[in-house]
């Protein structure tokens, strides 16, 4: 067996033992590609051969492409990092010669297949050896399953694959969606005295201000919150509902790299995590600390909790230092 071979294989091997025995990330929406490959498991053989083939041949380039951006950039300037970088370029060389090797073989007249894994990876299968929908880092892997969705369905009709919001919205909705924000959650001020105004979510949460000053800026700031904070609860009842424990004294939330657009939030000492946009909350470690009663509260009681975040300028102030929110 060659290097290339043996080096999938291992690859392989470890993703599932990490992801049943370690911590995982638990996986709860199921991504287009996953809806797609859902339908193909049917589908006739000519439907699982392009999907196969595309779905190579994005991988291909998208490794094809990290190789070339490493040899255009200038090299490390220590030893032990031009060691590291060089034996990346002879990884990713062999993982390329095992793509086109695969891509051969798909007119081979193996048995040409895919499976979805518990934890929502598509796996293709060339005869007896598996191939993981993966890319050469994890911020391309969006960007590899998009393209293997947009190119599968250039070629076939998918309408009857997706729900409309998956598909792309017209100009005009598009531009609609820039003018207004939607928030899933809604509220309405209070005023206490001339030295406290708060507004009140229809979730539980209200946000304790000094003034009414900036209302409309507060307010949007306050809808945001109660938004991340409803799918963050939502998120951690479907990941219970998935096995999974939720231990709200190891809760935590960490950033991402920018492609992933979302946050990392671990939700057990197992370090079982959730991936999730919540840039306000990411951003401002202080409120998501002082929210964790609210979540915690809501979670146990399967409602919505009613707590008053104090001092709510500190936190909306953070929020417009950081991310402009």
């Amino acid at each position: 067996m060659s290097f290339s071979k043996i080096y999938l294989l291992i690859s392989i091997t470890l993703y599932l033992i990490c992801s049943t025995t370690f911590a995982s990330e638990v996986n709860l929406t199921r991504s287009r590609l996953i809806q797609l490959a859902l339908h193909l498991e049917a589908a006739e053989s000519e439907k699982q051969y392009d999907f196969l083939r595309i779905a190579l041949t994005e991988m291909y380039d998208a490794y094809q492409y990290e190789l070339e951006r490493a040899y255009a950039n200038p090299l490390p300037k220590t030893s032990k990092k031009r060691a590291k970088l060089y034996r990346w370029r002879r990884a990713n060389r062999a993982y390329l010669a095992t793509i086109n090797l695969y891509l051969y073989e798909l007119d081979s007249g193996k048995p040409l297949s895919f499976f979805i894994s518990e934890q929502n990876k598509v796996f293709l299968l060339i005869g007896d050896t598996p191939i993981i929908i993966t890319g050469p880092n994890s911020g391309s892997d969006k960007q590899i399953e998009n393209n293997i969705v947009d190119h599968f369905c250039k070629q076939y009709s998918c309408q009857e694959y997706f729900s409309k919001t998956h598909y792309a919205k017209s100009n005009k909705q598009k531009q609609m969606a820039k003018e207004e924000i939607i928030y899933e959650t809604y509220g309405h001020w209070l005023v206490e005295s001339d030295k406290e105004v708060i507004f009140r979510l229809d979730n539980g949460l209200s946000f304790s201000f000094k003034n009414i000053k900036n209302r409309s800026s507060k307010e949007s700031w306050s809808l945001a919150v109660g938004d991340e904070a409803m799918l963050l609860l939502t998120s951690l009842k479907e990941a219970e509902e998935k096995n999974k424990a939720i231990d709200f004294n190891h809760i935590a939330i960490y950033p991402l790299p920018i492609t992933d657009k979302a946050s990392k939030i671990i939700i057990n000492k197992r370090n079982d995590f959730l991936k999730l946009p919540l840039p306000i909350l990411t951003n401002n470690q202080r409120l998501f600390h002082a929210l964790i009663h609210w979540l915690q509260s809501s979670y146990e009681k399967n409602t919505a909790s009613q707590i008053t975040i104090s001092e709510a300028d500190m936190y909306y102030n953070t929020s417009r230092e950081n991310t402009g929110h």
